[in-house]
């Protein structure tokens, strides 16, 4: 009888011991193997997700094959996240972890439906800045992360993202920039925007104007983006800047004249097939417009 409880003991005591184990350390197979059906968070399946591995999800993906398995950020080797690709058609290379960033300027946001834990096993759920790495090396924004404002304060100089539609951080967040070129704007709009620049006034409420920050046609040319001017002659041109690691925008409307002979400036005309339209809220760029021929920012 005597055995027999020693051998039960032996056996609970195991149990105890395995129990604070897996408490501590969840096993890698269960903790990759993630099923289909655990969408809402992050569960590490960035080897494997629902039974399969990084070569089927890289072939879901893109079935060319001119998506690289892996890419080299400072000499460590980042791969293909099989889980962001599969639960929210993302490719991401590596994890938000593997972004010193995110490390930086406040760059996880505690949130009780967040896609991550902030220890990745544990802690409190939320958001990250960045998942990863584009195919690029480019941080990878998430537009999940919550929108931030960049206050009222003016601009400064030296935080504007020169030529944002060439920009891979810019583009990745809102894509439509691509297709953005200074040249498609003829050169005498250009001059009647130039000559209307202290008109623009930042829509954030700074009083800045756009004649505040550009002493040169040349310089707005290379750092703005500009929209098409409306019925009521009201036009707008756009800068993106970073305030502490994050990209924000800023738009500076006003009145631009229309008409006039070739010596007064003429019509500003940007209804190309790059950008026309207007950017209508100022706030961190979250979302990607689904439009075709002139860009727009989704207020989050």
């Amino acid at each position: 009888m005597f055995k027999k409880h020693r051998s039960f003991v032996k056996a609970l005591s195991f149990l105890c011991v395995l129990s604070l184990i897996l408490s501590i350390v969840p096993p890698v197979g269960i903790w990759q193997s993630v099923k289909a059906n655990d969408t809402t968070l992050y569960n590490g399946g960035y080897d494997s997700y629902n039974g399969q591995d990084r070569r089927y999800w890289l072939q879901q993906a893109d079935k060319s094959g001119k998506i690289p398995p892996s890419i080299n950020i400072k000499g460590k080797d980042l791969y293909f996240n099989c889980e962001i690709y599969a639960e929210r058609r993302q490719i991401v290379y590596g994890e938000p972890w593997d972004v010193p960033e995110n490390q930086e300027y406040d760059g996880f946001k505690a949130d009780p439906n967040g896609y991550f834990l902030k220890n990745k096993t544990s802690g409190t759920r939320g958001w990250f800045r960045y998942l990863g790495y584009t195919k690029d090396g480019v941080a990878f924004p998430d537009p999940y992360f919550p929108p931030e404002g960049d206050g009222e304060k003016p601009v400064v100089y030296s935080n504007i993202i020169a030529q944002p539609w060439n920009n891979e951080t810019c583009k990745g967040l809102v894509p439509e920039l691509s297709n953005y070129r200074p040249t498609d704007i003829d050169p005498t709009s250009w001059q009647t925007i130039w000559k209307a620049r202290n008109n623009l006034v930042d829509r954030n409420g700074s009083g800045q104007k756009i004649g505040d920050l550009f002493s040169s046609l040349s310089d707005l040319q290379q750092k703005c983006v500009v929209t098409s001017v409306d019925g009521n002659n009201s036009g707008t041109v756009v800068i993106f800047h970073k305030v502490n690691g994050s990209v924000f925008y800023r738009s500076y409307t006003g009145f631009i004249p229309q008409g006039g002979t070739t010596a007064d400036g003429g019509i500003v005309d940007v209804t190309t097939d790059s950008v026309s339209g207007t950017i209508d809220s100022y706030s961190y760029l979250t979302k990607r417009a689904k439009i075709s021929k002139f860009l727009q920012v989704i207020e989050r």
